[in-house]
């Protein structure tokens, strides 16, 4: 292949990333809401995201249920704990959104992110002859990042040039250059691609 984007989750440790991710789980319940009139001012049945204050829950109306994320940075390297953190999860929703359905019935999912060691994504090539474009480390924020970070990819590869200064600072601040063990260690392997099987996936976990 002329070029490879390594796009992938948590659990790739691979050549040059190996030490820089951090997997995380993190999880979800969705909490259903009947009444349309009380949905403390979301739009009904599907919202924006809202974030609170210091970015720890995140939360919106989905087909008719308050679905919130929060209990994160919890080490994947670890087994989960989906009950205990769902439930205190569906617990603090309840103390946010009093006005939700109390219910003790609600899905609970989780799921594997990356964290980077200064919280920023890692994009770019190791080397300038390097084929392998890595496009990694969301910190639980993939929905965001990785939409602004995958309209960079063409960029990266060298099929268009950047459309503005802030596309190329933006390229810049997030490299994976930042890193010298990233450099090092792509000098101690032949940066080839391992066979690597995430075992945590949203869709398989799921609580009632």
């Amino acid at each position: 292949a002329k070029h490879v984007v390594v796009a992938t989750g948590a659990f790739y440790h691979g050549g040059p990333l190996a030490g820089l991710l951090k997997p995380c789980y993190s999880y979800l319940v969705a909490m259903p809401q009947r009444n349309p009139n009380l949905t403390n001012g979301m739009e009904y049945p599907t919202s924006p995201n809202l974030f609170t204050y210091g970015f720890s829950h995140d939360w919106c109306m989905v087909h008719g249920s308050c679905r919130m994320s929060g209990e994160d940075h919890f080490s994947a390297l670890k087994a989960p704990r989906a009950e205990e953190r769902c439930k205190r999860l569906a617990e603090w929703t309840h103390r946010r959104f009093p006005q939700l359905d109390r219910t003790s019935e609600y899905t609970g999912r989780y799921g594997v992110y990356s964290e980077t060691p200064d919280h920023l994504p890692i994009v770019g090539h190791v080397s300038n002859s390097s084929k392998i474009c890595y496009v990694v480390g969301c910190n639980a924020w993939g929905q965001a990042i990785m939409s602004c970070l995958g309209h960079l990819v063409p960029a990266l590869l060298g099929y268009r040039a950047y459309e503005s200064k802030e596309e190329k600072q933006i390229e810049e601040l997030c490299s994976i250059r930042r890193f010298p063990v990233a450099c090092n260690n792509v000098r101690a392997t032949t940066e080839k691609l391992p066979i690597v099987r995430d075992t945590v996936t949203l869709g398989d976990n799921q609580i009632q």
